[in-house]
Formats: C-alpha cells, structure tokens, sequence
C-alpha cells in the first residue's frame, strides 16, 4: 500500500496474485468482463482506479478519496492474528505491507 497524496492509496499487488482472484467463481469475473487499465469504479467517498489489470486479476489499483485520510472521522483497521488492530494509512510518499 502506497500513499501518493492526502486523499490516495495505491495498491500493489506481488506477480503472481491478485488483489482479488479472477476467475469464473471469484469477484472478479474476467472471463464475463474483463478488467483493463483506466477501468474504474465510483462509489459514496471514493473512486477506484484499476491501473493494471495483471494476469490473475488486478494487480495495481489507485483508491482516491473525497476526505484526507487522517481525517479523525476515518477509522482504519487491519486484520491481524487473532484479531482486528487500529491501524493508521502510511504517510504521504510513504509504503506498508497489508500482510503484516
């Protein structure tokens, strides 16, 4: 994960993985509609850009926000063993590994 700016995340994900699997049983059904580059997603808050559509789904993928993400009213989160744990966004120009 890669903050650029204020408001935008990058995810980057390892060759050989996708940030969500494709395939005919997956969320991402690439066979019925494929992802490609610039291919994007809009919903309340945030607009979501696939900026490589990989090989096993997408692989890079840019999360713009309407709000600064150290906004106080965000709350952010990782799943980590055995629970979930507060977490903060890295700070701008700044990268973590979600797997930790």
């Amino acid at each position: 994960m890669l903050r650029t700016d204020a408001h935008t995340l990058e995810i980057v994900i390892p060759k050989g993985q996708g940030f969500f699997p494709a395939g005919h049983d997956d969320v991402v059904r690439s066979d019925d509609a494929p992802l490609h580059a610039g291919d994007h997603v809009d919903v309340p808050g945030m607009h979501v850009t696939v900026l490589d559509p990989g090989d096993d789904g997408p692989a890079r993928i840019r999360f713009v926000f309407d709000r600064d993400l150290d906004d106080p009213a965000l709350t952010w989160i990782t799943q980590g063993t055995p629970l979930f744990r507060d977490t903060a966004p890295p700070r701008i120009g700044f990268g973590e590994a979600l797997d930790q």
